[in-house]
């Protein structure tokens, strides 16, 4: 099962809105969000892994809407796209070697050290309007502003794609909403760095908090 949200940012890079959706086909994640942005009809900012949501979603985004404007965003420390260097393929389509401008980065899910086929194709269809660059650490910070302010626990991939949705607020022209998806949970992070600031145990505040309950059972 997949997590799906559905953000939108205004310019002042404030989340104004959320539709949050659970499905198990990539599919229907495509669907949702091709709809959100069709509705809002501005920008759609999105991250890559292998970069079929882009594909999938911006094709049918640009079939239905040509004005839409899509925003590619990639980590800083492994601007692929931004290289302008071709991944060098096998004859079945896949990547021969690593690529070169590739750098490890803490954005888990985004940007292997390769472009895939599938995005390629997308780029060639000049589907990606804008890219921008995501810093390594604005996927966790975003990340948990998020959890903190909005009750949305998303992923890092998930922080960095609002980061991307914020920045391209604060340039949008006046009127423009920004769309962005988080497919992925902050649950499948909790041992990771993201959580690295976060006690194990319960700090006397939040036991305060959980004694002040008429039903506590942490005695």
């Amino acid at each position: 099962m997949c997590a799906c949200v559905c953000v939108c940012v205004n310019r002042l890079g404030e989340v104004t809105r959320f539709l949050p959706n659970r499905s198990n086909a990539n599919t229907i994640s495509q669907t949702r969000i091709s709809c959100c942005a069709l509705c809002c009809r501005v920008l759609l900012t999105i991250g890559y892994g292998t970069g079929g949501t882009f594909h999938g979603a911006g094709k049918y985004i640009k079939s239905k809407s040509p004005s839409t404007k899509i925003i590619l965003a990639e980590p800083g420390s492994a601007a692929l796209i931004d290289s302008g260097i071709k991944t060098k393929r096998k004859d079945d389509g896949s990547s021969l070697d690593s690529h070169p401008a590739f750098k490890g980065h803490p954005i888990q899910g985004w940007t292997p050290d390769f472009i895939a086929l599938v995005l390629e194709k997308g780029l060639n269809l000049g589907l990606m309007d804008e890219r921008i660059s995501v810093p390594d650490d604005g996927g966790t910070k975003i990340s948990i502003e998020l959890a903190r302010t909005e009750g949305i626990l998303t992923g890092i991939s998930g922080g960095a794609t609002v980061w991307a949705a914020i920045e391209t607020a604060r340039k949008a022209p006046t009127g423009s909403v920004i769309v962005c998806m988080l497919p992925d949970t902050g649950e499948r992070y909790l041992s990771t760095p993201l959580f690295a600031s976060i006690e194990a145990g319960m700090n006397k505040e939040e036991k305060e908090i959980a004694e002040s309950t008429p039903s506590n059972l942490f005695h």
